[in-house]
């Protein structure tokens, strides 16, 4: 991840997302073979949480042929764990500056001998690390939340 504050940006082998002059996608991302547009891919999906992942690729080079159209660069592929036929509780909880707060957790349980159901979700928030002095607001201050 390359990048500072609004600017942040995947890039591999030198080449941003954006492209050479921010025209078109150069990265291709998925989530469990699901296809994530750039905007999200950075803000808003699992791949900016590493809470209960199985496996991340990074695929360097021209991916056209196997990861469809925009993979000039390369690929990110995020794989999430899948269930398992045994009973499994996690749970996360970390508190640090600006208020910054995050929760996590994850739930797998057998359902029979040939089902299984997992369920893992995360949720974090923060006060943001700058004071507008004017309004008092403040700045960079957010929430997210995944399922």
């Amino acid at each position: 991840i390359n990048g500072v504050g609004s600017d942040l940006n995947f890039a591999i082998r030198g080449m941003k997302d954006s492209g050479v002059v921010g025209e078109g996608q150069t990265i291709s991302y998925q989530v469990d073979g699901t296809y994530i547009p750039s905007s999200r891919a950075l803000w808003g999906s699992s791949i900016t949480s590493t809470w209960d992942l199985e496996q991340i690729e990074v695929l360097r080079g021209p991916q056209s042929t196997q990861q469809g159209q925009n993979a000039m660069a390369g690929a990110i592929n995020v794989r999430t764990k899948d269930p398992i036929f045994e009973e499994e509780y996690k749970f996360r909880a970390d508190y640090a500056s600006f208020n910054e707060k995050k929760l996590a957790t994850a739930i797998n349980i057998p359902l029979n001998e040939n089902w299984a159901f997992r369920l893992a979700g995360e949720y974090a928030s923060n006060d943001g690390d700058i004071k507008h002095i004017t309004t008092g607001d403040d700045v960079g201050k957010g929430e997210t939340k995944y399922l």
